[in-house]
């Protein structure tokens, strides 16, 4: 399966991608990735969601993602998921 998913797919993405351009590959994510942190018109209006790198307009993200509270528990599951106690990151308290 890890051959399938790091060989076979990608290579896939890459000759679909001239067909569909929906379909990303590492390359093209890279490249937005780049413009979203390089690029004075997007980068400097702080965090911002964009749906689409292939049609660059800001949108509101879901309404689940401004909850706080379902912030904090998403991040208690996570750091139990992986075993870290509040001393071992600067970023629990």
């Amino acid at each position: 399966m890890k051959y399938v998913w790091e060989r076979v797919m990608p290579a896939m993405a890459s000759g679909l991608t001239k067909f569909v351009p929906g379909i990303s590959t590492a390359e093209k994510s890279g490249t937005a990735l780049a413009e979203l942190v390089l690029d004075p018109r997007r980068g400097s209006s702080g965090a911002r969601y964009y749906p689409s790198h292939t049609r660059w307009y800001e949108t509101p993200s879901s309404d689940q993602s401004y909850d706080v509270a379902r912030a904090g528990e998403l991040w208690e599951a996570s750091i139990g998921m992986i075993g870290l106690a509040p001393g071992d990151s600067p970023l629990l308290g």
